[in-house]
């Protein structure tokens, strides 16, 4: 009996080594396989950290993760790549001013960082002006129109209201009657003229800051504007290209700033989502002062979207950007082209140029004392 109980133990020892030993070999009996051990929490070595754009910051695991842990199943992630990039090491590179949470994701467990990305400082250099001197407009930057207006305006623009006098580019609009033939033999008869022009095909910008020092004049029927438009319709025709008016002051309401952009999704006739994105804003001595208008246009911007930022003498006015429930193609957000610079005075028209217009107010006149345009340094 004695010796049957110490046979049994020894061979439940033997058993016991034999159990042993295939734990410490592995499936080929070379190397021990380590168990699989289940990571139940995790801990990050920061939780909150502030960058600038261009900075790094390397996250690891710091806590709550048993020793013999294969941490090489960590899964590392951000929620917005335009604000920040990571890498499977958890080195995160700031990339745009923002914000972002970089998770890190292993066994159903997650932890994160939040991460805020500093807005960096804007230097901007001048890359094109007119400072219109002389005594004629310089057509190496700037296109003369002509012809009847759109949005039920009732002026005729003409070269002639287009002119530089001491220092200023001066469009003139008048009551006058004027006949222009049209290529069918139909003569349109318009009750007003003014002028407009552009720079396109010679001055043009994608990104960077937009400025004029301008005074529009006041009284019931002026409707003035300096806007941009697509070098090259690349999405098609208006609105699907997109349009950005940096300001428009009607002489009816002398005070009033407005500023708006049009794009296919939001504009100002149709539109799946309503009519175009717009601001306005009430200052002192608008009209017949001069102020400075403009737009910072700034890529990957907050969250990494686009943004149009709209200014008068350096106030902001509103700003539009590239936001995330939008899709973020060109049916939202189709500024991400070369634009160039309109500049015109309007009489009537649907935007508030008034009716009946004030014929007494007549001749009346926009004066443009320098346009600019400068990219980031």
């Amino acid at each position: 009996m004695k010796l049957s109980k110490f046979f049994y133990m020894a061979a439940a020892a033997a058993v016991a080594l034999m159990f042993a030993a295939c734990e410490q070999k592995g499936d080929d009996g070379g190397e021990p396989t380590p168990p699989v051990v289940t990571i139940t929490a995790l801990e990050l070595n920061e939780t909150a950290a502030t960058l600038d754009v261009g900075e790094s910051l390397q996250l690891s695991v710091t806590s709550f993760a048993p020793a013999n842990a294969d941490m090489s199943r960590v899964a590392w992630s951000v929620d917005n790549e335009r604000v920040a990039s990571i890498d499977a090491t958890g080195k995160v590179t700031a990339l745009a001013y923002g914000r972002t949470f970089a998770w890190a994701k292993v066994d159903g467990v997650e932890e994160y960082c939040m991460v805020t990305v500093n807005e960096p400082e804007r230097n901007y250099k001048l890359v094109w002006e007119d400072n219109f001197d002389g005594t004629e407009l310089n057509t190496a930057y700037w296109n003369y129109e002509e012809g009847g207006g759109r949005n039920q305006e009732k002026q005729c623009y003409l070269q002639q209201n287009v002119s530089v006098e001491n220092g200023y580019l001066v469009i003139t609009g008048k009551k006058e009657h004027w006949e222009r033939p049209t290529a069918t033999g139909h003569v349109n008869e318009y009750e007003y003229t003014s002028g407009r022009i552009n720079t396109s095909g010679k001055a043009f910008i994608k990104y960077g800051k937009i400025e004029a020092s301008i005074s529009f004049p006041s009284g019931a029927g002026t409707w003035c504007a300096f806007w941009l438009m697509p070098n090259e319709s690349v999405y098609g025709g208006w609105p699907r290209s997109g349009e950005v008016d940096i300001v428009e002051h009607v002489g009816s309401i002398p005070n009033r700033v407005s500023v708006a952009a049009h794009t296919n999704n939001r504009n100002g006739n149709v539109g799946s989502q309503g009519s175009a994105w717009n601001q306005t804003k009430t200052y002192d001595n608008v009209a017949d002062h001069f102020h400075t208008y403009g737009i910072e246009w700034i890529d990957d911007y907050q969250n990494g979207n686009d943004l149009l930022l709209f200014t008068f003498d350096g106030e902001e006015v509103g700003r539009w950007s590239q936001t995330t429930w939008f899709n973020s193609t060109w049916q939202d957000w189709p500024f991400d082209q070369d634009f160039y610079v309109i500049l015109n005075m309007a009489i009537g028209g649907q935007f508030g140029g008034a009716e009946p217009i004030d014929d007494s107010i007549f001749p009346v006149q926009m004066k443009v004392d320098w346009v600019r345009m400068y990219e980031l340094e």
